[in-house]
């Protein structure tokens, strides 16, 4: 099973004796190596899938085929956190929109949406590749695919070496793949581990990613919170309510605190992404 290097374990104790990670607990440190790894390995992913010429005449300049790719676009709260520094919160889920390129006009593919969904998610054999393991239920499928694959969650764990007393932090990853294209341009941001921020180190290993945008994330944290205090209020709950919802107003305040100017374009988006009324 995945666990970090004696090396890094012995970083992360020596910060924390220290006083070097503030008030993040050790065990804080450590779920980063493994969220950022998980990351590392997922931004290397390149799908591609061909495109053939439909109804191809004999001397057409024009490439028989075309390649189209596959883009994996990272979001949601940790995006927030690793990407953008904007929320000093552990955010344990790791987001991802998928985004798939049409092929041109004139061109056909021989699968699918779902069939390159499916080559898609099996390159998350990455994970497991590196050492993490998928975590077991007595009652639930893991990984969980719904809507012909356009959405699919995955549960990994890892080996830690620090516990958390709290019990909030279970050695987990949650992986979310979820097909809808984000609507404003994706931004390329360099993201590394959070150690490096309290101990530095001579060469950090950073890497680089699609992200997306602040104001596109402000936008789908408000629907999403008002969808699921709805969902609530109007008594189609099951089960406990998810407490932990609190997170989003956490990030929103967080968001319109250092960025004010990304109001005006998310409630743009936020129309778009939900147009009837509440």
């Amino acid at each position: 099973m995945k666990t970090i290097p004696d090396e890094l374990k012995s970083d992360i104790e020596d910060a924390a004796t220290a006083g070097l990670l503030g008030n993040l607990p050790a065990v804080v440190a450590e779920k980063d190596q493994h969220i950022t790894d998980a990351l590392r390995s997922l931004a290397q992913i390149e799908v591609v899938h061909t495109a053939h010429q439909r109804d191809r005449r004999k001397g057409d300049p024009a490439p028989a085929s075309i390649d189209v790719g596959t883009r994996l676009i990272f979001a949601g709260g940790t995006c927030l956190s690793k990407a953008h520094g904007l929320i000093e919160r552990m955010s344990e889920d790791i987001d991802i929109k998928v985004m798939l390129e049409d092929a041109p006009e004139g061109y056909v593919l021989q699968k699918g949406i779902r069939g390159r969904l499916k080559d898609l998610q099996q390159e998350e054999r990455r994970l497991t590749d590196m050492g993490f393991e998928y975590v077991v239920h007595d009652n639930e499928e893991n990984p969980v695919m719904r809507d012909s694959r356009r959405y699919y969650c995955l549960l990994v764990s890892y080996d830690a070496h620090f516990q958390d007393v709290s019990g909030a932090l279970r050695p987990q990853l949650k992986l979310e793949l979820i097909h809808r294209p984000p609507m404003l341009a994706a931004e390329t941001r360099e993201m590394g581990y959070m150690l490096d921020q309290f101990v530095p180190r001579e060469a950090p290993d950073r890497f680089s990613m699609k992200c997306i945008t602040v104001a596109e994330t402000l936008a789908e944290k408000v629907l999403s919170l008002l969808r699921r205090c709805a969902w609530n209020w109007d008594g189609y709950q099951r089960g406990e309510f998810d407490a932990a919802l609190v997170r989003h107003v956490y990030d929103v305040w967080r968001i319109v605190g250092s960025q004010p100017d990304v109001v005006v374009p998310s409630c743009h988006i936020f129309a778009a992404l939900d147009p009837s009324p509440f």
